[in-house]
């Protein structure tokens, strides 16, 4: 999700999808990133993640005003979708009123489809499984014929 990733996209696309009252009440916010990348690197990322995530538990961030915000990570269930995926759950540690956040990140191919679910309370649980298999197969279609 960085804006300076270790590996460059090609290209992406961001959307964003919230329920009532998402922004300030119990509703959930829904991010998808959609990144391409040059071939061999998207497994790179999600194996990245991956690995990462057997020994990672913390880890710090710039924010948009320049100051640090420090994370507390463990891993999730991955979907059974794309051609691998991985995923992990996020609580902003300065900030529990903000909830915290599920990050899936699926790989199709030389792309990969992150998904980010946010709750203001309790386990945000993940993306819909039909979504994101409906979205592997979209960027794989995509994929077959350029």
């Amino acid at each position: 999700m960085s804006s300076r990733p270790a590996r460059p996209r090609g290209a992406l696309v961001t959307a964003a999808v919230t329920t009532r009252g998402a922004l300030g009440g119990d509703g959930e916010l829904n991010l998808l990133l959609l990144s391409a990348h040059r071939n061999g690197e998207a497994a790179e990322v999600v194996g990245g993640i991956t690995a990462a995530l057997e020994e990672c538990r913390s880890f710090g961030a710039i924010d948009g005003e320049g100051g640090t915000r420090h994370f507390a990570v463990r891993p999730a269930r991955a979907p059974a979708a794309g051609d691998e995926a991985t995923a992990y759950v996020m609580t902003d540690t300065g900030d529990t009123a903000r909830g915290t956040a599920t990050v899936t990140v699926v790989r199709t191919g030389s792309s990969t489809a992150t998904y980010v679910t946010v709750k203001p309370s309790g386990d945000p649980g993940g993306p819909p499984l039909a979504v994101v298999r409906a979205q592997h197969a979209k960027l794989a279609e995509a994929a077959a014929h350029p």
